[in-house]
């Protein structure tokens, strides 16, 4: 194998990829999918990496590492950890290495015992070291201020939005507050499936297709930041600044979705521009049945005289032409004499991520983010809740939706005491700041400290693994 004895592999462990790579180093080396793919169109089997090798999506079934934010399938979970290991991702000898792995906050303790198992049984790591990735992504933010020379902040409140779960965990003096932890059962999967539910009811039947309604998602998708504009820029029957279509794979001519370029139709626009002027010289009050009137910003700006949408402009920054409204159905469309499938998701682009603030929405009998983070605060010393407040970072996948951060603080603003001061950002990247964390943590001097050999695992046994890496 080609590294070192000593060498310090770095794992983050989520629930829709592993991020692993090496102590020291910036980003991870690979980003691995945490699954075993079955295609039923190939009838092969990807493992972890092997995924990159798909190329037909369609009727994928999975298995999951991870079931609700926790590893539980143990066969998976070893099976993708030795693609990682082996000589195709990091080409390590484990027994010639020692591991710094993120584990879930709150972890039961029969799963943290099942942990030490694979590693020092299985796979004969030297030593482990284990974290909650909430707290790790909090000493990527410490190491970014330390390398910018600025102030490091009295305490941090990780919102770690995930595939699985979202946790809102308070950190002060470099430790997780436990018993202000809060966890919600609302991640990037519950929003992939209640997509997938939504579109299937009002366009295709796209309920096994979880890989592409995800593109679909991380490509369309975006946090509104005023709910009633947006609705009604999405109803406008032409020229909303909504509407996009999203043309899908057939896994022949395109491999891949995409959002369909949307074009001006200048010519159409002057025509309905003239009709409306004419019949207002009439006296007319023409307008109000094809949207015209004020157009409004996606993102939920404020609101301008105008024909409708011809000048708006989405999140993703588009110029804009007609659409369907709302929910409009999806369609077939020919692009060099190929029929083309298409969805066309207007009110689904945001209401998607209403989920998020309103799970009860989709059955969830649970509370927001906002309120959950509010919880969290609640549970902590009087002293720290201005500090925690004023330095929220949000983490994992779904924090990478558009607007998230500024509809949040919205939302707290009403919820948190007006002499606070509040600040919601996202991380650098949401996606490895977890990875990034530990991946200075165990190039620093704390990490021998904080870590078990597996001579003292062996002796000493699950306990003491715990009492070390988890108190």
């Amino acid at each position: 194998m080609a590294q070192a004895a000593g060498t310090i592999v770095v794992l983050d462990n989520g629930g829709h990829t592993c991020k692993a790579g090496f102590a020291g180093q910036v980003d991870p080396k690979r980003i691995v999918p945490n699954l075993i793919a079955k295609s039923k169109a190939e009838r092969k089997t990807f493992v972890g990496d092997q995924f990159d090798a798909c190329t037909d999506f369609s009727g994928l079934q999975y298995r999951l590492a991870l079931e609700k934010g926790y590893p539980i399938n143990w066969e998976t979970e070893a099976e993708v950890w030795t693609r990682i290991f082996g000589k195709d991702v990091l080409a390590v000898n484990t027994a010639d290495c020692r591991l710094m792995l993120s584990t879930p906050p709150l972890c039961p303790s029969s799963i943290l015992a099942t942990i030490n198992e694979i590693v020092f049984e299985h796979f004969n790591f030297q030593s482990l070291c284990s974290a909650c990735p909430q707290l790790l992504a909090s000493y990527a933010q410490q190491a970014e201020l330390e390398a910018r020379s600025e102030p490091q902040p009295a305490a941090t409140l990780v919102v770690d939005c995930g595939f699985s779960s979202t946790h809102i965990v308070p950190i002060f003096d470099a430790q997780a507050i436990n018993f202000g932890i809060r966890r919600l059962a609302v991640g990037g999967k519950v929003l992939t499936n209640h997509l997938k539910q939504v579109i299937s009811h009002r366009q295709w039947n796209v309920m096994d297709e979880t890989h592409m309604i995800n593109d679909v998602k991380e490509q369309m998708c975006y946090v509104s930041l005023d709910l009633a504009a947006d609705l009604r820029a999405a109803a406008v029957r032409r020229g909303s600044a909504i509407t996009r279509e999203f043309v899908m794979p057939d896994y022949i001519h395109v491999t891949r979705g995409y959002v369909k370029p949307v074009v001006v139709d200048v010519d159409a626009d002057a025509s309905a521009d003239a009709s409306a002027d004419a019949a207002g010289d009439r006296g007319g009050c023409s307008g109000a049945a094809d949207g015209a009137g004020a157009s409004v910003g996606a993102a939920g700006g404020a609101r301008t005289p105008g024909p409708p949408a011809k000048k708006a402009r989405p999140p993703d920054g588009s110029a804009v032409r007609g659409g369907g409204g709302g929910s409009a159905a999806g369609g077939v469309s020919a692009r060099g004499g190929e029929a083309q499938q298409v969805l066309a998701l207007g009110v689904e682009r945001f209401g998607t991520g209403e989920v998020l603030f309103y799970p009860s929405d989709i059955g969830l009998d649970e509370a927001g983010i906002p309120e959950a983070i509010v919880q969290a605060v609640g549970a902590t010393l009087p002293d720290l809740h201005e500090a925690l407040y004023s330095n929220i970072v949000l983490t994992g996948g779904t924090a990478k939706l558009p607007n998230l951060a500024a509809r949040l603080e919205a939302e707290l603003r009403q919820l948190v005491p007006a002499d606070f001061a509040l600040n919601v950002r996202p991380a650098a990247d949401p996606i490895v700041a977890a990875w990034r964390g530990a991946s200075h943590f165990a190039s620093g001097p704390l990490f021998e400290r904080s870590s078990v050999s597996r001579d003292e695992y062996l002796e000493h046994g699950h306990a003491f693994v715990k009492r070390v890496c988890h108190n």
